[in-house]
C-alpha cells in the first residue's frame, strides 16, 4: 500500500494545548519504519499545514473559536488527502486536535463524489462531534466536526474545501460513544 503520512500538528478545536504534538511523537517513535517493516511504501510524509501558532491568532466567533485558522488549516489538509486518495494512494492523518475531521472528510469526499463512490465513516470517540454553533457549550471546533462533515452548521465548515456536506449522516457509524467524562 501506498501511504502518505500527513503530520497535523494543530491544536485550535479545543480549550487545552498540547495535540499539535502528537504527530512528532508518533514521528519519533518510528511509524514511517514501521509501516515500512511491515511492506508497505511510505509516499510521502510531511506536514501540508502552514499556521501560526494559536498565541497569534485570534479567538474571533466564541461559538466557533478559531475559525479563520482552522479553516485555512483544514483545507489545506483536504487538498492533500485528495491528492492522496486520487492517486490510489492511502492517507493517513497523524493530529490530536478532532477538527482535523474536517480536512480529511472533506478530501475523502472530494475523491468519492469524482470517482461516485459513497463514503462511510466509523467514528470512534467517547464524543459525537455533532454541535453546531447553536448547541455547543465550549465553542470548541473540535466538537462540531462530524455535524458540519454532515451538513449542519455554519457556513465556513459545512462549505469547506467544497460547498455542502461531506458525508450522508446515515453513513456515519459511532463506536465507543459515553455519556459523560
Amino acid at each position: 500500500m501506498n501511504i502518505h503520512i500527513l503530520e497535523m500538528p494543530l491544536d485550535f478545536g479545543a480549550s487545552r494545548h498540547g495535540s499539535d504534538m502528537g504527530p512528532s511523537a508518533i514521528r519519533l517513535a518510528g511509524i514511517k519504519e514501521r509501516l515500512e517493516s511491515l511492506g508497505h511504501r511510505v509516499e510521502k510524509f510531511f506536514s501540508p499545514i502552514q499556521i501560526n501558532p494559536q498565541e497569534f491568532e485570534a479567538i474571533g466567533n466564541p461559538k466557533a473559536k478559531y475559525l479563520a485558522p482552522i479553516v485555512r488549516a483544514t483545507e489545506q489538509l483536504a487538498e492533500e488527502v485528495e491528492r492522496a486518495t486520487s492517486k490510489g494512494g492511502f492517507p493517513l492523518v497523524l493530529g490530536g486536535d478532532h477538527s482535523i475531521a474536517l480536512g480529511s472528510l472533506a478530501g475523502l469526499a472530494a475523491t468519492c463524489r469524482k470517482k461516485n463512490r459513497t463514503l462511510g465513516v466509523l467514528y470512534v470517540d467517547a464524543h459525537g462531534d455533532f454541535n453546531t454553533t447553536e448547541t455547543t457549550p465550549s465553542g470548541n471546533i473540535h466538537g462540531e466536526c462530524m455535524a458540519a462533515s454532515c451538513g449542519y452548521g455554519i457556513p465556513e465548515l459545512t462549505n469547506l474545501y467544497f460547498a455542502g456536506r461531506k458525508v450522508n449522516p446515515q453513513n456515519v457509524c459511532y463506536a465507543g460513544l459515553c455519556d459523560g467524562h
